[in-house]
């Protein structure tokens, strides 16, 4: 069974996330994209507590064409905040993340889900922990 991929792009870094194909004779041959981390490696950055961040997917691409769906969210369970979050415009490409003022010296999981409207339509996953400074 060949391997679909869809290229994810997260915050200025191209990552080519692999996706099983279930009609493998539909699936492309991905273009090579540049890579500065390994494929399933979860990003890590930082933030200052009570400022905006902006988080972006430009360049995600299916290479059968398909259009890209993207939903960003707060995965709670491995953060260590435990309050709410503010995800705006969660199903673009580019989102604004506030990072709450009591998120000091806490950690901040957010994921990104991308899947495309081909027929079937797969998805690609990429993780990012945010260190929440004062």
């Amino acid at each position: 069974m060949k391997t679909k991929f869809i290229i994810i792009s997260l915050l200025v870094l191209s990552i080519t996330v692999p996706v099983k194909s279930l009609l493998a004779k539909r699936a492309l041959n991905p273009k090579s994209a540049p890579s500065y981390t390994k494929p399933r490696e979860v990003l890590k950055s930082t933030a200052i507590a009570g400022s905006t961040i902006e988080l972006h997917a430009n360049g995600s691409n299916d290479p059968d064409g398909d259009s890209l769906i993207y939903s960003w969210s707060f995965y709670e369970e491995p953060s260590s905040y435990d309050g709410t979050l503010a995800i705006q415009n969660r199903s673009s490409e580019k989102v604004n993340l506030e990072i709450p003022e009591d998120a000091a010296a806490k950690d901040i999981h957010i994921l990104l889900e991308i899947h495309d409207d081909g027929t079937p339509s797969l998805n690609a996953y990429r993780r990012m922990i945010i260190h929440v400074e004062s």
